[in-house]
């Protein structure tokens, strides 16, 4: 049952929820450089959330945790609208453009790909623990991360495999296509980033700076944002393989990055210290935000004008939420 008291969301006995704020139909300001100053908290949700992913459904919001089943919510209102998985977390999920095909892992080694055509998922063994995934823009390829040294490439919709990716050395390998699916990065915990030309697999370059965690290429697909386990942010030109600019991202371990819709902000999150917003042209801070101790998510709604935010004590146990950000008025 879902029920506003106050404006607090209560859904039988999970924990209450704070309903962000609706925008105006008329009116739907964006994050950018000229606006991050007017950030202020709109809502919140009592979560210990891992991953936030963007969908299924427009409008929706998939909550991935370690310990519990997934949850999709409202965007707005926050309301639950169901549970994914057959009453097991769900650790990793990428959805396709069109929004009818998901991938998504358990903690183990397998991938189930979902279609609205099909009678029943596509399971890929991928023989890497905790298994990361992420659908080319066409959706003709699904390439695979996780604990290993080997990125994959797979075929879609018949998940015949197409080829690995050395990711030089073993580690947490995370994967990520640009924007015109010609590119696939490859982040490394322990190692150093690479880029693959997709058609052929051919090592593009070598990002000479180890121990990468979350990265994400700009809208444009000119750079990739790292964020480093040293507590800097990167940005690295992708056609030339070379480091742009780096700085301190004001906090001791980077965890995500993630660029507005336009390209115009960056933002940064990490461990003990500051979610900070930046100008990408110069790399130079825009604003701070309190932030807890811990904050292992922060990204950006697919149209640009709210940040989500999620995290919270260090040690599990201890509270943690999603913070949800907007612009007040002037």
């Amino acid at each position: 049952m879902f029920r506003l008291v106050l404006g607090v969301a209560v859904v039988g006995c999970l924990a209450p929820a704070l309903v962000a704020a609706p925008l105006p139909k008329d009116q739907k300001p964006a994050i950018s450089p000229e606006t991050v100053n007017r950030l202020k908290p709109v809502g919140e949700l009592e979560r210990d959330v891992y991953r936030l992913v963007w969908g299924p459904k427009a409008g929706e919001v998939a909550l991935l945790s370690f310990s519990q089943q997934a949850e999709v919510i409202d965007e707005t209102t926050l309301k639950p609208i169901r549970r994914i998985g057959a009453g097991r977390p769900v650790i990793h999920m990428a959805v396709a453009r069109d929004r009818e095909t998901v991938a998504s892992a358990e903690n183990g080694t397998r991938v189930e790909v979902h279609g609205a055509k099909a009678d029943k998922p596509l399971v890929i063994e991928t023989g890497m623990s905790q298994p990361d995934a992420a659908f080319s823009p066409d959706g003709r390829l699904l390439a695979t991360g996780g604990s290993g040294i080997q990125a994959k490439l797979w075929e879609l919709p018949s998940g015949k495999f197409v080829r690995s990716l050395d990711a030089g050395g073993e580690g947490g390998l995370t994967v990520v296509f640009s924007p015109d699916g010609k590119t696939l990065a490859v982040g490394n915990r322990n190692y150093t980033t690479r880029l693959y030309e997709v058609s052929t697999g051919k090592l593009l370059h070598n990002l000479d700076k180890a121990m990468s965690q979350g990265l994400k290429f700009s809208p444009d697909g000119k750079f990739l944002a790292v964020a480093y386990v040293d507590g800097t942010v990167g940005l690295w030109d992708v056609a030339a393989g070379k480091l742009v600019r780096s700085a301190p991202a004001k906090a001791e371990e980077v965890y995500e990055v993630d660029w507005t819709p336009k390209g115009d902000v960056l933002v940064t999150a990490g461990r003990q210290g500051k979610i900070v917003l930046w100008d990408p042209k110069e790399l130079k801070p825009l604003r701070e935000l309190e932030s807890p101790e811990w904050v292992i998510q922060a990204r950006f709604t697919p149209d640009g004008t709210r940040l989500w935010t999620a995290g919270g004590g260090i040690n599990q146990g201890t509270e943690r939420k999603i913070v949800i950000w907007g612009l007040a008025d002037r």
